[in-house]
């Protein structure tokens, strides 16, 4: 698990929060009226005019981009951790009960776990069509395009890979192994092998720029396919990375206690953006749409 100090299990009282930017993620103010601030938020996405948000408390969805929320049926004890939009699809990945799938907004899920060995699902990445699954000890899962059962992909990840992230660029799948590597696979099969020297808790691509967020470590980028990578400017090598993303032509990251930070350069520098965040909050989930960014925020003894 993360060396930094986890803000989503944090000594004393802690809440949870969704803020929302309108002008990129350069500022932010509070939303999420109607989330529970007691339930660790573990995820955001945005597809078309719906917001999801997976937390302890189950899941919500909002229809005014972010400003409130309503609550929605998923099986019991099943923590949303990751979203994958794909068409009109949303994929929704979770602690032990595997993935669902919903096609009308949120409202009714179904379950798309046959072929899965291990149910507790980290990440999900999307190319076209095809889904691609991180699961917590049995490496990467490829469901392809119409097909109702995953399948095991690629070879030679470590034993007990916990794919904490995932990530496609061009023709290539990269998975975020965090104390194993870095690792890429052609989206044909094959072997995975590792790339660099980085060991990533975050993965994201961002147009031909690699970033991987350490943790604690700050951002590293290659733009050579991962074979050199450099420590990013603005954040120090000691920033816990928590979440990657990105919004319209900014890049962001979620640190603590920085909360967020910008980078107008696709990854190369950085900024703080925290501005209408609370002092000291930890920003751990990012979603965009192209008119808005959420960000889920924890914040330490009530703030």
């Amino acid at each position: 698990m993360p060396l930094g100090t986890d803000p989503n299990r944090p000594q004393g009282t802690s809440s949870f929060h969704v803020y929302r930017s309108d002008d990129h993620g350069l500022s932010w103010s509070l939303a999420g009226r109607g989330l529970p601030t007691r339930g660790r938020i573990h995820a955001l996405a945005v597809q078309e005019t719906t917001a999801f948000a997976g937390s302890d408390d189950g899941l919500f969805v909002s229809a005014d981009g972010g400003y409130s929320w309503a609550g929605r049926d998923m099986p019991p004890d099943s923590a949303v951790q990751c979203f994958a939009p794909a068409g009109r699809r949303l994929f929704a990945g979770t602690k032990g009960a595997g993935v669902f799938v919903t096609e009308d907004a949120g409202h009714s899920w179904r379950p798309i776990s046959k072929g899965l060995i291990d149910t507790n699902v980290r990440s999900l990445a999307v190319q076209g069509a095809v889904v691609y699954a991180g699961t917590d000890s049995e490496g990467v899962f490829v469901l392809p395009d119409g097909a109702e059962a995953w399948i095991p992909f690629g070879r030679e990840l470590p034993d007990g890979s916990q794919v904490f992230d995932l990530a496609v660029k061009n023709t290539w799948i990269y998975a975020a192994l965090y104390s194993r590597g870095l690792y890429r696979l052609a989206a044909g099969g094959g072997s995975w092998r590792r790339v660099g020297d980085v060991e990533p808790l975050r993965f994201h691509v961002h147009g031909e720029s690699l970033l991987a967020g350490h943790n604690p470590g700050g951002v590293y980028r290659s733009i050579d396919e991962g074979l050199t990578w450099h420590l990013a400017d603005g954040l120090t090598d000691r920033s816990p990375t928590w979440v990657l993303g990105d919004a319209g032509p900014n890049v962001l990251v979620g640190t603590s206690p920085e909360g967020v930070s910008i980078s107008h350069d696709a990854g190369a520098s950085w900024k703080p953006s925290a501005a209408g965040l609370p002092p000291g909050a930890a920003v751990v989930a990012l979603a965009a749409d192209k008119s808005y960014v959420l960000a889920g925020v924890v914040t330490q003894d009530g703030r």
